[in-house]
């Protein structure tokens, strides 16, 4: 027996055949818009691969103990820590804050209108930059401190916006300062020489082959864990989206630019 959805998935698709056939296809347009298409088929599994992959770091950050910075110096491999940010003598300067920092990120966004043919105007923003900055640190806490060497590691901070410039590009910010909370998951490393390591330290926190990623950020652990779970779970949305929809507009643009039935027959299946 035909179920509704199947009459609904065949009215589509018969709706998209038709709209393709309408599209000035059959020439070198049409074999731009598949060559197009074929380019964007890794995309969608890409994707999926990538959400797979930030679920798993929040997934390892959650199931993870953390333990006092005092107490990290016993610990081997992965270590998580939170508490106190606290410079080692040096701080860099926020780009538009002006601030005293020890990580930072920023970047700026333009925002452009457009107006089509019929007069209706469209707002829409494009990034145009940015960057980061990190220098080593103390996390401290009720048990002690331990130093870290954020170089690698993934910055996750929340940004504010701090002013617009004439030409409308807004500039956003967002840093660690001296005296802030910070958030640390990443492996505990030894160094040959204490006079060379953060904090003049044998052991500090750092990237290594043993952690999926390392992590410094401003938002606690379950905050954190949160970002990657809804990025990861967004992520996989869109991966499985195109999964699904580029290699049917590629079947039908196909079928529109060279006359070949690739499509025609996922209609009758229907």
């Amino acid at each position: 027996m035909t179920t509704p959805f199947v009459f609904q998935l065949a009215g589509a698709l018969t709706d998209l055949q038709g709209s393709f056939a309408d599209l000035p296809l059959d020439g070198p347009r049409g074999w731009l818009v598949v060559a197009v298409l074929v380019v964007s088929v890794p995309v969608g599994p890409w994707l999926l691969r990538r959400s797979v992959r930030q679920i798993g770091h929040g997934y390892a950050m959650l199931a993870n103990r953390a333990v006092g910075a005092g107490e990290a110096h016993q610990e081997s491999g992965v270590v998580e820590v939170s508490g106190t940010a606290v410079s080692l003598g040096e701080t860099s300067t926020g780009t538009y804050s002006n601030e005293p920092t020890l990580v930072q990120t920023w970047h700026r966004v333009r925002e452009e209108e457009q107006t089509d043919s019929d007069g209706n105007t469209t707002t829409s923003r494009r990034r145009l930059g940015g960057g980061s900055d990190a220098l080593p640190f103390l996390v401290e806490d009720e048990t002690g401190s331990v130093a870290v060497d954020p170089s690698g590691a993934t910055l996750s901070l929340s940004e504010s916006h701090y002013h617009r410039s004439p030409r409308d590009v807004d500039h956003y910010e967002g840093h660690i300062a001296p005296g802030d909370s910070v958030y640390v998951y990443g492996q505990l490393r030894e160094a040959d020489d204490p006079a060379h390591a953060p904090g003049e330290q044998r052991t500090y926190i750092g990237a290594g082959d043993e952690v999926g990623e390392f992590v410094v950020s401003d938002g606690g652990q379950l905050g954190t864990v949160f970002d990657y779970f809804l990025w990861g779970t967004l992520l996989a949305i869109l991966g499985l989206g195109l999964t699904v929809l580029v290699p049917l507009l590629l079947l039908f643009a196909a079928e529109a630019a060279f006359g070949i039935p690739t499509a025609s027959w996922l209609v009758d299946l229907a």
